[in-house]
C-alpha cells in the first residue's frame, strides 16, 4: 500500500470510527475541500465539524472505502456513507430511514498530508431516499 492510499483510507477511518483525530493526523493544517462546503473553513477543525455534523445526523452512520487508485500524489477513492437518518439533512427533518450516498473524491497528497480533496456526493440519490415512498 502507497503513502497516498494509507492517508486516504486513515481519512475514511476518521468518519467509520468516529475519530477525529485521525483528520489531525491526515489533513494539512491549510487543508481545502474543493468545492468549498457552506461552514466548513477548511483544516482539520473544519473537517471535525462535518464530521461531528454527520454523525449527528446519521445513527451508526458507516464510511466504506469502495476503490482506491493512485496516480502520483493524488489518491482517487468512491466510497459509501451510510446510516439512519435521525436529524435534518440537506434540509429534509429526521425520517428515520436508512441511507446509503455514494462519494467520490481525489485526494492531493504533498509533506506527507492531504493538502485539497476534490469531492462529488450523491446528494440527489440521498434525498431520494429521505423522501421517496417508503420502501416496502
Amino acid at each position: 500500500m502507497t503513502r497516498a492510499e494509507e492517508l486516504a483510507r486513515r481519512f475514511y477511518e476518521a468518519f467509520d470510527t468516529d475519530n477525529p483525530d485521525l483528520l489531525d493526523e491526515t489533513l494539512a493544517p491549510d487543508w481545502t475541500p474543493q468545492p468549498p462546503v457552506p461552514g466548513n473553513p477548511g483544516g482539520p477543525e473544519g473537517q471535525k465539524q462535518t464530521l461531528r455534523m454527520l454523525h449527528s445526523v446519521f445513527e451508526d452512520l458507516r464510511y466504506t472505502v469502495e476503490d482506491v487508485v493512485v496516480s502520483g500524489d493524488t489518491a482517487a477513492v468512491r466510497a459509501r456513507l451510510s446510516g439512519r437518518q435521525t436529524g435534518e439533512f440537506l434540509g429534509v427533518p429526521p425520517t428515520g430511514r436508512h441511507i446509503e450516498m455514494m462519494t467520490m473524491e481525489m485526494h492531493h497528497i504533498a509533506a506527507d498530508r492531504i493538502t485539497t480533496t476534490w469531492h462529488v456526493e450523491d446528494f440527489f440519490g440521498a434525498l431520494q431516499q429521505m423522501t421517496g415512498p417508503a420502501a416496502a
